[in-house]
């Protein structure tokens, strides 16, 4: 199932996201994030190029059912907000135009939120408000989208994760790598490995990407130890 069921406080939750995306856009002014002051208006960060952030960490869910039913009626809380706050929104955004709302969660397990995230995708899109873009998507995302971004912040000393790992090998990263259930991972490492390391930089460009893999799979295999 797409990310971490590990416990995170909502405030908690928020703070690493936010970390996340200020390593994502890294360029100075790519991306802003929204104060929660008076209300967050169904956004708390926007990039440049259109693209939204909702986090949500869910409470006290005790089953994938449970689970479910909080984060979609956080997703129609916020979407409200998004849809309710249209005046205020365009002068925060300006030229912005948002493409894609991300919902950023820690974990998910029923496949029902991403069917509820099309219902609210097509109610903004028939809304026609004037700061979001006539193909307007609603996306359930996870840190598993941020496998670059999280290894810089266990580098910095900024997660809360924990970095002591287990040797993996090279046969288990092969194999993670090619595998068809990570295409859209890999294709996502690859890009921000380019961007870290350089396209000129052969070995140490291999080195880091294994070091991701790795990490992520330890991460994954710490996550079973808890669960058995």
């Amino acid at each position: 199932m797409p990310g971490d069921t590990r416990s995170w406080g909502t405030t908690e939750w928020e703070d690493h996201v936010q970390l996340l995306l200020k390593r994502k856009y890294r360029v100075p002014g790519t991306y802003q994030h929204v104060p929660d002051t008076n209300g967050d208006h169904g956004i708390e960060g926007y990039a440049i190029d259109g693209t939204a952030y909702q986090c949500y960490s869910a409470q006290n869910w005790t089953d994938s059912k449970s689970l479910y039913e909080k984060q979609r009626n956080k997703m129609t809380d916020d979407i409200g907000k998004f849809i309710a706050n249209a005046t205020e929104l365009v002068r925060l955004l300006g030229s912005v135009k948002i493409k894609i709302w991300n919902f950023v969660v820690p974990y998910y397990s029923n496949k029902e939120i991403l069917k509820h995230a099309k219902v609210k995708e097509n109610l903004v899109r028939n809304t026609k408000l004037a700061h979001a873009d006539k193909d307007f998507t609603v996306s359930v995302i996870t840190e598993d989208d941020f496998l670059v971004e999280r290894q810089e912040l266990a580098n910095a000393g900024l997660s809360s994760f924990d970095v002591s790992l287990q040797k993996v090998p090279q046969e288990t990263l092969d194999k993670w790598l090619q595998s068809a259930n990570n295409v859209s991972l890999v294709s996502n490492l690859n890009s921000k490995a380019l961007q870290i390391v350089g396209s000129d930089s052969g070995p140490k460009l291999t080195k880091f990407r294994l070091g991701v893999v790795r990490n992520y799979i330890n991460g994954d295999n710490r996550l079973i130890a808890k669960l058995t």
